[in-house]
C-alpha cells in the first residue's frame, strides 16, 4: 500500500501492432486499465465511513496510411477513449476542463476520424489536405451524501466539431 497515492491496486494492458498490405500500412493500438484507490475517509476522525475510488480508462486507435507514389500518401485515423471514475481532492482531473466545485465523479469518451492527403511536391514543398470530425461527451456528478456511494449529476457538456483543412509547408 502507498500511502502517498493511496492506491491499492491497479492494472493495465497495452497492446500495438503494425501490418503492411501492399501500398497499406496499419497500424493499431488498444489499452485498458483500471485503478484502485484505499478509502478515503470522510471526517477527520479514523472511525468515519470509507468510501473506495476506482478509475477505469479504455481506448483504441487505428491508423492505414496508402502510399500512392513516393511522394503522395493518404492516412485514415480512427480512435475512441472512455475514462471514468471517483474524484478524490488529492487526484487532479481525468480530462479537462477542471472540475466545478464540488465534483466527485468524472465521465468521459471521446471519439475521433480524421482523413488527411499529403503530396510532397518537392523535397522542400508539402500540401495537405483532409477532414476531421470529433465529438466529447464528459459528464461531472456529485455524491449525494458524505456517506454514499449515490451520484447527482452536476455538469454535462457535449462536443462536436467537423471541419476541414489544407495547408502547404
Amino acid at each position: 500500500r502507498d500511502s502517498a497515492s493511496r492506491q491499492l491496486r491497479s492494472w493495465n494492458a497495452q497492446f500495438g501492432g503494425s501490418v503492411l498490405l501492399g501500398s497499406v500500412l496499419l497500424d493499431a493500438s488498444a489499452r485498458a486499465a483500471r485503478h484502485e484507490f484505499a478509502a478515503s475517509r470522510i471526517a477527520a476522525a479514523d472511525a468515519s465511513p470509507a468510501i473506495p475510488q476506482e478509475i477505469t480508462e479504455g481506448a483504441f486507435a487505428i491508423t492505414a496510411t496508402q502510399q500512392v507514389t513516393t511522394r503522395w500518401w493518404h492516412s485514415l485515423v480512427v480512435g475512441r477513449h472512455s475514462i471514468s471514475g471517483d474524484r478524490e481532492p488529492f487526484r487532479s482531473p481525468l480530462l479537462p476542463p477542471r472540475l466545478p466545485a464540488g465534483a466527485t465523479f468524472e465521465r468521459a469518451h471521446r471519439s475521433s476520424i480524421r482523413y488527411a492527403s499529403n503530396l510532397a511536391w518537392t523535397d522542400a514543398i508539402e500540401v495537405s489536405g483532409g477532414a476531421e470530425y470529433s465529438s466529447r461527451r464528459v459528464d461531472r456528478e456529485v455524491t449525494r451524501a458524505a456517506v454514499s456511494t449515490d451520484l447527482s449529476s452536476l455538469y454535462a457538456s457535449d462536443l462536436r466539431t467537423t471541419g476541414a483543412f489544407a495547408q502547404a509547408r
